[in-house]
């Protein structure tokens, strides 16, 4: 029997990030380059899932997760043998540790 591919899922504060980064992008540029910043974006998430891309471990600033740069962006996740959870994309100006506490 296969082994079942690995699952992506969001966590909301990820979910909220998404729709402001899509906001933002939206109006500070226009309604195609925020389809296309978002399509590029999420694209990641089944790719990390596949095992197609992976990032850089971060355990010393919280143990188990994970950080991937995407363009002005980490995308910063955890993952098990089923499921790679989204934890939040935060801007790479932000500051990765307060945001995590």
């Amino acid at each position: 029997m296969p082994d079942r591919q690995r699952q992506f899922r969001l966590l909301p504060k990820a979910r909220r990030d998404l729709d402001g980064i899509f906001r933002y992008t939206l109006e500070k540029w226009s309604l195609q380059q925020a389809n296309d910043y978002y399509r590029r974006l999420t694209s990641c998430f089944p790719e990390l899932a596949r095992g197609a891309r992976q990032g850089r471990n971060i355990d010393h600033i919280i143990t188990g997760y994970f950080i991937l740069p995407f363009e002005s962006h980490f995308i910063v996740y955890k993952a098990d043998a089923r499921t790679v959870t989204i934890i939040r994309i935060l801007h790479q100006r932000m500051n990765i540790t307060a945001h995590l506490r």
